[in-house]
């Protein structure tokens, strides 16, 4: 009788740990799909407001819109990847009015690294 009492004990036991194990697991995953879902939501509004504040207007390009540019070029380096980083400045090192093969590979190769920023693996279609 001993014996099937002190059984039956480890059983409930490794059972309630394995609960709250399970549990703090659990969690765990739940705080890091959290984490990884704000990054991605982060990245795709400051990669979206990069590239809208690249494009604007020659034209109608003011202070404003430079500072605007700069603050989120400097946000992208503090939230972007090493290859993004590295593609953003190639892309402002190429001349804005420039429509040569060096201007097209470097937006390319922006987009190609802001695509895998934000987990798109597949490549653009051209």
């Amino acid at each position: 009788m001993t014996v099937d009492f002190w059984a039956t004990i480890q059983y409930l036991t490794t059972l309630g740990i394995g609960s709250v194990v399970t549990i703090f697991a659990t969690a765990h995953l739940a705080m890091r799909r959290d984490a990884a879902d704000r990054t991605f939501a982060m990245r795709k509004e400051i990669y979206a407001d990069f590239l809208n504040a690249y494009h604007v207007d020659p034209d109608t390009y003011d202070y404003s819109d430079n500072r605007r540019f700069q603050l989120l070029h400097m946000t992208c380096e503090i939230i972007g990847s090493d290859k993004t980083r590295k593609a953003i400045k190639k892309l402002i090192e190429t001349n804005k009015n420039q429509d040569g093969d060096d201007r097209k590979k470097a937006e390319e190769l922006l987009v190609e690294a802001m695509r895998e920023d934000l987990g798109f693996k597949s490549k653009p279609i051209h």
